[in-house]
């Protein structure tokens, strides 16, 4: 997949949505009963919306997806933007859900992601700082404003199997079997849920992944400029991400939960440093041998004569 372009790379936040009544019919009023955090990187992207109080609205429903996304530009100068959904909350979380994901994320892998019906046409309606952007859908159904809160990376894009985690700035957002969440990372680097269409008690807790950091591997275009610190986070051209809590029981967490053992990569110059100095030793040893010789009660330095 190519990387989309660069004005839809950032993190969003929804205004309001208008739908319209009936088929054919004027759209109605704009409806902000739904909270939306919907990041989106080079490579991939994250959307999670959950009514923003219980029972405001009977049209407000929990949704939550994340994918590979398509830009193209229209003749008459619009964006045009298909969204690729790999992961979604509505899919069977079972087997049957698991197959469906794996099968959408291998087409995505081979730049031929399955076909979409989320569609949408936008338009740039604010150019100062927060940019704002009006989307519509191709049959004029309905149309959302957006506001666009991080305008600028660094990006990261992260997957572990069929799950996805996306970075931009200090906004994240996860599509998993376990949860489907975003938020913000605090300047003391926690990372801390603010919207969850999963689990709403989550909110304002500490994001804990599945795994450990090695486990999780940056998409391709973000790939070889990813480095696994073990002592701060994910390097990314200059910035780090502080790792957030790990499940892994392979990594041992320190206090702030991250883990204690350095990557597989970094272990490397350690055990190279291990195999070096073992030599040496036994170089020592043998050589001592040599200039030693032999008598009834062991090894000793022959004697001058």
């Amino acid at each position: 997949m190519d990387p989309v372009e660069g004005w839809l790379t950032g993190a969003w936040r929804r205004s309001y949505i208008r739908r319209e009544k009936n088929p054919g019919s004027k759209l109605g009023p704009k409806d902000a009963s739904v909270d939306v955090l919907y990041i989106q990187t080079p490579e991939a992207f994250v959307d999670i919306r959950r009514p923003a109080k219980d029972g405001l609205s009977t049209e407000a429903k929990t949704l939550a997806f994340g994918g590979v996304t398509s830009t193209f530009d229209t003749d008459n100068g619009g964006k045009t933007v298909h969204w690729h959904a790999c992961i979604d909350l509505d899919w069977d979380q079972g087997e049957e859900g698991s197959q469906k994901s794996s099968a959408a994320w291998a087409a995505a892998d081979a730049g031929r992601p399955l076909g979409t019906e989320d569609i949408g046409l936008f338009e740039c309606i604010q150019t100062s700082n927060p940019q704002k952007w009006r989307e519509t859908d191709p049959d004029g159904t309905l149309e959302e404003e957006w506001v666009k809160v991080v305008d600028a990376g660094p990006f990261l894009s992260l997957r572990r199997g069929n799950a996805i985690l996306v970075l931009a700035d200090d906004h994240f957002a996860l599509a998993s079997g376990a949860a489907f969440v975003a938020g913000t990372i605090a300047e003391n680097g926690s990372w801390v849920i603010e919207l969850s269409a999963s689990d709403r008690n989550t909110e304002g807790t500490p994001l804990v992944l599945e795994g450990a950091p090695q486990d999780w591997k940056a998409l391709p275009a973000s790939s070889s400029g990813v480095r696994y610190n073990n002592k701060s986070g994910w390097e990314v051209g200059g910035a780090c991400f502080p790792y957030p809590q790990f499940k892994s029981p392979r990594n041992p967490l320190d206090s702030c939960g991250r883990p204690l053992l350095p990557c597989p990569h970094e272990r490397k110059p350690f055990f190279k440093a291990l195999k070096m100095l073992l030599l040496s030793m036994i170089s020592a040893v043998v050589l001592q041998r040599r200039i030693m010789g032999p008598s009834r009660h062991g090894w000793k330095m022959p004697m001058k004569t």
